[in-house]
């Protein structure tokens, strides 16, 4: 018996050893990321700009924002709600995503619709197009039939998978330190994601004439699968009622087109240096 245990432990020695040495390596892995990120907010970040919360990897790296990718929900044989006789919510989603298009390139942002016309995209290939354009933020315009008038302003899930969908970008991250790296860019986007939504909510509480508006975290697809920061923007209309929407008022609707293309440069005017006018 005793020869028998002695045999088992010396075939689970390498193992053991292999072991130590994965955790050693996982180990300096994740000290030399911290060690790169504590090295660049110093170099990088002005003091003035230094706070007690710690800022995210794009602000440390002083990453610019630059191009918006935002999706009119619905589309061709996805209608949405009916908000009148003649227009559904796929209408207005696409009238909301076009004006904001217009205000964000006025201010030299580079802005990619899903879609431009009347015509069915599914969801996978909403996130394809997000990603191939090189996108820095995904906004997503949603029209929901609800009990009362509401704006929810959705945010990824905290709690997101740290494998990807895709079997290629599963062999691509080969070491640790690929999966780190990844897991570093997934809590930003959480964090930039609620910068942008918060950013929305203040803009948004003047700007529209619906007097519930609420920040959830929703397990939404796209929120999911685009690896920028992204906030699904949902206006919630009671059709109970027989009064017009507000979503179909003309001056609300500019006013809400207004407050979210506010909401974007504002955020992104917030990240820039004080001492850096460029955007």
């Amino acid at each position: 018996m005793k020869r028998r245990t002695n045999l088992a432990l010396d075939s689970d020695a390498p193992e053991a050893a292999r072991q130590r040495r994965v955790n050693s390596g996982r180990n300096m892995s994740r000290l030399l990321i911290s060690s790169i990120g504590l090295l660049l907010s110093i170099i990088m970040l002005p003091t003035s700009s230094i706070s007690s919360e710690t800022p995210s990897m794009t602000r440390q790296l002083g990453l610019r924002i630059k191009t918006i990718y935002i999706d009119p929900w619905y589309g061709g044989k996805e209608f949405g709600p009916r908000l009148s006789k003649t227009t559904y919510a796929k209408d207005v989603t696409l009238e909301i995503a076009t004006k904001m298009k217009g205000q964000l390139e006025a201010s030299g942002f580079n802005v990619y619709l899903s879609r431009q016309d009347d015509h069915f995209i599914p969801v996978e290939k909403r996130t394809v197009q997000a990603r191939q354009n090189g996108v820095d933020i995904y906004l997503k315009i949603k029209i929901s039939n609800r009990k009362k008038d509401c704006i929810s302003i959705s945010l990824p899930p905290l709690m997101v998978s740290k494998e990807p969908s895709d079997p290629k970008k599963k062999e691509e991250l080969n070491t640790e330190l690929d999966r780190i790296v990844a897991d570093l860019k997934k809590d930003d986007k959480i964090e930039e994601s609620v910068m942008i939504a918060n950013s929305i909510a203040k803009k948004l509480k003047s700007g529209s004439n619906s007097g519930c508006l609420q920040l959830v975290r929703r397990f939404d697809y796209v929120l999911l699968e685009t690896p920028m920061p992204a906030v699904s923007i949902d206006f919630g209309v009671s059709l109970a009622s027989k009064k017009q929407s507000y979503i179909l008022d003309a001056t609300i609707q500019n006013n809400i087109v207004q407050a979210l293309a506010d909401a974007i440069k504002a955020y992104v005017d917030e990240r820039v240096p004080k001492n850096d006018s460029a955007m």
